[in-house]
Formats: C-alpha cells, structure tokens, sequence
C-alpha cells in the first residue's frame, strides 16, 4: 500500500494538529488524519493513501453520462462563454480539461472552439472509455495528472473545474500545471470546496462528517482568501468569477452552491517567494461556527422528536457550550451533568448554573459533550447489552484544535431518544456520577 506523508501544501510546514481520523465510506481510518496546519491553517489529509480512495465516479453509469443536467448545462454554457472572452483556441492550439468525467464540458468547449485540439484527463478507466466514444476526435487518456507525461508550453489553455481537491501532493500538481501552460495561454481553476463552504453540488455540509467525508478522495480544504494567495505563489491571477450553480439541498431553500474561478496566467519567471499568511485562529473560528451551526440543527431535531428531560455527560467547556445552546433556546430541561467514573463533585458550577430539573425524573436522553466522553458511554452502553444500538445522530467529532487541549469545541457526540430503554428508565447506568444543582 502506498502512503505519502506529506508537507502542508501551502507553507510546507510538517506541524499539524490531528482533528479527528479520515473518514471513507462511513469507516474511520485511524492511520489517516484529517488535520490543520499550525502554522498557516491548511486542513488537509495526512498521510495520503491512495488505495483506500477508490474512484468518486468509477462507471459511465454514476453519471448517466448520456443526459446532461440542466444545473450542469448551464454552469458549462457559462464557463465557456467566459473562456471565449479571455482566451479563445484557435485552430491547431491544444486545451486541457482536467478531470473530464462524461466530457460534458468538453462538448461545449468543441462547440466554442472547432479548430482546437481537445485533450481530456479521466482517471477512472471505463468512464474514460466512454468520454472517448462520445468524443472520438480528442486524446483521452485514462491518467491522473500526476501520473501522465504531456508536452511542457504546449497548451493555450487549461481547465480544471471542480477537481483539485483530488490531487495527492496539491503543490507539485500546481507547478506540473505551470510547466504545461504556454506563455500567453490561460488557466482556468474553479472550486466549490472550501472551509467556509455550506454545500458542495445538492449535497449540505451541516459538519465535519459531510465536509471530509462525502467525498472521499477529498484532500485539502482552503478558504477563499488563502485559495487566491496560495494560486499567486504560481501564476499570476488576472480576473476571477464568481456565480452559484445547481439546485439547492435540503434543508436550504436559496441557491447557496457557490463556485469561485480563478484565471491564471503563467509567471514565467519562477515562484513569487510570497509571505505565508497565518490563517489558523480564523480557520478555526470558522469551523467553530460550522460546529456549532450543526450541533444546533441537531439539538432541534431531538426537541421535534419529543426530547424533553437530558442529562448531559461532561463537565469541561464542551459540556457548557452544549448547556449555553440548549438554555439559549430553551430547548430541553437539564436534569444533571455526569462524568463516567468519576464520583459527583460537592459544589459543581455548570449545575449550579444551569440545571432547571429533578435528577430523578424520567429521562429522555444522554447527551454527550466531548468525543472523548463519547468513547466511553458506547462501552458503558456495550456492558449494558446495547452492542447493536445505531447512532443516527453519531458523527466523527473534532475532539480539540491544539495538541495542549486548549480551544476545546464539541462536534457531535449526541445520544437521541432512540436510545430510550428500561434501563435507562430504571436510572444511571453504575458509575456515572451525577451532578445536580443544590435544592
């Protein structure tokens, strides 16, 4: 197995702060990390294993390559006619799509640009087979960029829509694209996948789970600002689109899929040698919200569903941010807090603030505060004989942002009223103790 432990792409630092492990297809994979850098707040996969990222899209089928949608049609008229404005392929130049799927945008670009001469990357090999069939008059070839040998200034322009994100080692791939531009020729880099993003094409990013695990080739995750700071270390950006494509996902009712273009061209001499900027306390805060956001959404799914009486499991400053949001919204009575093996402390303060019900009530559900407490509760839950219980509102959590444990923030780790049982009825599980505001 291949594996590739690998710099932070932007500033090429190896100090990393491991959030939570990557996540392919609903499998946690310990050895693999999600991570932001510590020194310019890149969050990114480490190390890289590509056996354990099959093809997004490995057959013709995934895409019903023969019916183009019409959210995609319009997004592929628009960028042509955009390409025609800044850099038109006349007869004989070569364009280079990479990451060209069914050929969809290619179609437009043969219709745009006759005389050209079209060049597709699709690394997934029956999809290429087909792209092929459907352009028979284009060099298609069955390769990743990384792993194909194409003429250096040869290519009057370059296209890579939506497929970056993929590339192993971001940097070498963004002076391989340097090395094939011609001197006047353009490229054009577009993304919808950025930390600040809500939603990648009809699929939400509510939190950490949808934005590092939908798709599982995904590597890097920039925000806008850095994106453009990251590009000018290599070309020169001259202009740049922005526009919103798709239909909206649930729960969403606006079009929000927005996409950012980058035109490029070529510096010729050399790297610009920029200055790094710091972007980790701001990556931070926004993941913070993102956080947040999503812990809210979950906690009123759990109201809706007749959640009345919780007991929250933790006592540290992820317990209280959770406290702060329920008493904000006035979304549950909070009978008590318990820490797992640890017995209840005399003058607790998170109580005293905030519990507003009996300890002895009947309760409806557990509500976790930190991964780490998550971790413990299952195997509580497994001596109890509830080895086989699912957890839809389970999702991987962001246990801390420093290796100190400081700027702690809780993700999900909640246990919902599906958990409800006779021994939950009966009290505590053993060795849970309570903490319960003074009467």
């Amino acid at each position: 197995m291949q594996s590739f432990f690998v710099p932070c792409h932007v500033c090429g630092s190896f100090e990393l702060d491991a959030l939570f492990p990557s996540t392919y297809r609903d499998k946690a994979v310990n050895i693999q990390v999600v991570g932001l850098c510590r020194n310019c707040g890149l969050l990114y996969r480490n190390p890289l294993i590509p056996d354990l990222c099959a093809p997004q899209y490995s057959k013709p089928s995934e895409w019903d390559a023969e019916h183009i949608p019409a959210a995609f049609a319009e997004r592929f008229s628009l960028l042509t006619a955009e390409f025609a404005k800044r850099r038109p392929v006349g007869r004989g130049e070569i364009f280079l799509d990479v990451g060209a799927g069914p050929g969809w945008l290619a179609e437009y670009m043969e219709k745009a640009f006759p005389e050209a001469i079209p060049v597709l990357l699709e690394p997934a090999a029956e999809v290429a087979i087909d792209t092929k069939r459907r352009h028979p008059s284009a060099a298609v070839l069955p390769s990743m960029l990384s792993d194909c040998f194409l003429p250096k200034d040869s290519f009057s322009l370059i296209v890579v829509c939506g497929v970056d994100y993929l590339f192993h080692n971001h940097r070498r791939e963004m002076e391989t694209l340097r090395s094939l531009l011609r001197d006047d020729g353009v490229l054009y880099i577009e993304r919808n996948v950025f930390i600040d993003q809500r939603s990648y094409f009809r699929s939400p990013i509510l939190d950490m789970d949808d934005m590092c695990g939908s798709n599982p080739q995904m590597n890097t995750w920039f925000s806008r600002p850095q994106f453009a700071e990251y590009l000018a270390e290599f070309f020169d950006v001259f202009d740049t689109i922005s526009y919103v494509s798709g239909d909206s996902p649930a729960p969403y009712s606006d079009r929000i899929n927005e996409l950012s273009g980058f035109f490029c061209r070529k510096r010729t001499n050399g790297a610009a040698g920029r200055a790094v900027e710091q972007r980790y306390d701001e990556h931070v805060r926004v993941l913070r919200r993102l956080a947040e956001d999503s812990s809210f959404q979950d906690l009123q799914r759990l109201a809706q569903a007749g959640v009345r009486t919780v007991i929250i499991c933790g006592r540290g400053d992820e317990a209280r941010t959770l406290a702060q949001m329920i008493q904000k919204h006035k979304l549950f009575s909070i009978a008590g807090f318990v820490e797992p093996g640890s017995p209840p402390p005399q003058d607790d303060p998170l109580s005293r603030e905030f519990v507003n019900a009996d300890a002895t009530a009947k309760l409806d559900a557990f509500l976790l505060a930190s991964v780490k407490d998550q971790d413990r509760y299952v195997a509580v839950l497994k001596q109890m004989g509830h080895g086989n219980l699912t957890f839809p509102c389970f999702r991987p959590g962001l246990a801390k942002f420093r290796s100190d444990g400081s700027s702690a923030i809780q993700l999900k780790a909640f246990l919902p009223a599906l958990l409800r049982s006779s021994a939950f009825d009966a009290g505590l599980p053993q060795g849970w103790g309570i903490a319960s505001a003074p009467r």
